[in-house]
């Protein structure tokens, strides 16, 4: 679940003076899909994505940002994939990225990107389309790092990577999956 660690004379948390309040029963997939966005903490779940919000006084609440949205999609993927997802976040283009397997039994093969445009709540996603390659990893500010078995490419998120038959293995192009 989700809990609230706080100062109960509202001076701030101390080891002796201190609040443990409970907000929610989600709960996290996995610490690598949790990425913090301006001081907003947003994670996959095993029914969703979602994030902590601010309420009043000092209370918080979590909102499915799936629900809404992308839900269906989210569902699709199987839960044993669910459990490696990793995100990342680019301050820069204001992007959460998070790469997944659809395979269940080769859940940390990444194939897939998710991103969240977090301006817009916007979902949108990319895969790895040549059966050569896999997503090793995603990290913040950079991209993805490509993997096949002779080679490692690192990327921009926002660069098109092409094999060396001149077929397309990553495609960045948002326009023709756009989501919301």
């Amino acid at each position: 679940g989700i809990w609230s660690i706080t100062g109960s004379e509202g001076i701030g948390f101390t080891a002796t003076d201190f609040a443990i309040e409970k907000i929610s029963d989600v709960r996290c997939n996995n610490h690598k899909s949790f990425v913090m966005v301006d001081r907003t903490p947003i994670f996959w779940a095993p029914n969703g994505i979602f994030m902590v919000e601010s309420a009043n006084l000092g209370s918080f609440n979590v909102v499915s940002l799936t629900k809404p949205t992308i839900q269906t999609l989210y569902n699709d993927i199987p839960d044993e994939c669910k459990k490696f997802a990793k995100g990342a976040y680019d301050p820069n283009t204001k992007e959460i990225y998070w790469i997944y397997s659809i395979d269940q039994n080769a859940p940390t093969d990444y194939t897939e990107v998710l991103v969240l445009r977090t301006s817009t709540q916007a979902f949108y996603k990319f895969k790895v389309s040549a059966s050569d390659y896999k997503i090793k990893d995603v990290f913040s500010y950079f991209g993805l790092v490509l993997q096949d078995n002779n080679q490692q490419i690192v990327t921009t998120l926002l660069n098109d990577v092409i094999n060396l038959s001149g077929g397309a293995v990553l495609s960045s192009s948002p326009s023709s999956s756009l989501f919301r």
